[in-house]
């Protein structure tokens, strides 16, 4: 399935392991700059033989500038709120988008699915919080989504049909994830998702928040000289066939794909060898369609595995891929894939109009 409006980004704004806004995250990232520390104040994993061995402590990729600050927000839903909100102020200060537009905006943010698994009231609690912190009232339309990876993406469908509809002129879509809680931590690790000593296999838990703020094509002013648009979606679900374990993503990706222009991929690659034997599905199965060689990007390499903020934050970084480190290509297909089993991808344009140097390194 696919299909949506042209959808052009006016702003941005992001934090991230590796960096305190979307700029300095993006140019982290390029430098594969990795900031991982070991956080035995939060949890130790789960040792081979618990009876002869110690937990070996987590290594993460947190919001390390907010640490001294953290025993203050134990609960997720306050702490959500916390780093969306930096993320949010980061969009506000480097955009154009002013108060006055709040009137005919809507709000669509991803959280992670383990904020409502125990708690169906932790949402209200965020959706509290969030507002008392960039102090504004409930948007006119507001939706969140809470399917991991893939709910970003979902959230941009969202704001598209509300757009459509009449409700709203533009839409703030932002993703925000940490997982850096003893009780979340746990559950993950016992899984065997979490990566550590007794398993070399899982990936290494980040936390993130990341915003854009889209409008539809045709109000985009004709001054802009330089544009970024999500030009088409896709997506796919089910439960997966043991003899094609790729097939619901190759299909996402497939309605992407034209034959005139080849795409840089950004995708949530993560570590996970499962993730990985997904992927190489869909490059066997779709072969020099997605480029020869393929230009593979997965951040996760420097930011860790960011949940639920993964869509905004890889939108951004293919932004910033395709104006600084690539400037001569003007395509991203961009895919996620969601636990549950939902796959989605977007398309990102580039267009020029002119010289342009908006963004710098």
């Amino acid at each position: 399935m696919g299909g949506t409006d042209t959808c052009v980004i006016r702003g941005i704004g992001m934090v991230s392991a590796v960096g305190v806004s979307a700029s300095q995250s993006c140019a982290s990232i390029r430098a594969g700059i990795s900031r991982t520390l070991s956080m035995p104040e939060i949890y130790y994993c789960i040792p081979h033989d618990p009876i002869f061995e110690d937990g070996t402590e987590l290594i993460a990729a947190p919001l390390s500038f907010l640490n001294s600050v953290r025993e203050a927000y134990p609960e997720p839903a306050e702490w959500l709120s916390l780093i969306a909100e930096k993320a949010f102020l980061d969009l506000l200060g480097s955009s154009a988008y002013h108060d006055e537009s709040d009137n005919e905006t809507g709000l669509f943010i991803a959280l992670p699915p383990k904020l409502i698994e125990n708690d169906p009231y932790a949402k209200d609690e965020f959706i509290y919080h969030f507002h008392n912190r960039i102090q504004k009232d409930l948007f006119p339309v507001e939706d969140y989504s809470f399917k991991g990876h893939t709910g970003v993406f979902e959230m941009i469908e969202a704001a598209s049909k509300a757009m459509n509809e009449g409700k709203i002129s533009s839409a703030l879509i932002g993703g925000v994830e940490s997982s850096l809680f003893p009780d979340w931590l746990y559950d993950l690790d016992r899984e065997y998702r979490i990566k550590s000593r007794r398993n070399l296999d899982g990936y290494i838990p980040g936390e993130a928040a990341a915003f854009i703020w889209i409008e539809k094509k045709s109000r985009m002013p004709e001054s802009m000289p330089l544009t970024f648009t999500i030009d088409s979606q896709s997506w796919d679900e089910g439960i997966k066939s043991p003899l094609m374990p790729g097939s619901f993503l190759k299909n996402a990706v497939s309605a992407l794909l034209n034959d005139h222009d080849t795409p840089v991929i950004f995708c949530d690659l993560n570590g996970e060898s499962k993730r990985m034997e997904e992927w190489g599905f869909v490059r066997t199965s779709l072969g020099e369609r997605l480029g020869n060689p393929v230009h593979l990007e997965h951040p996760a390499d420097v930011l860790g595995d960011v949940g639920a903020a993964t869509g905004a934050a890889l939108i951004i970084a293919a932004m910033y891929h395709l104006q600084v480190v690539n400037p001569d290509r003007h395509t991203a297909l961009i895919w996620t894939a969601s636990d549950q089993g939902e796959r989605r991808g977007v398309t990102l344009k580039k267009t020029i109009r002119e010289s342009s140097e908006t963004l710098q390194e």
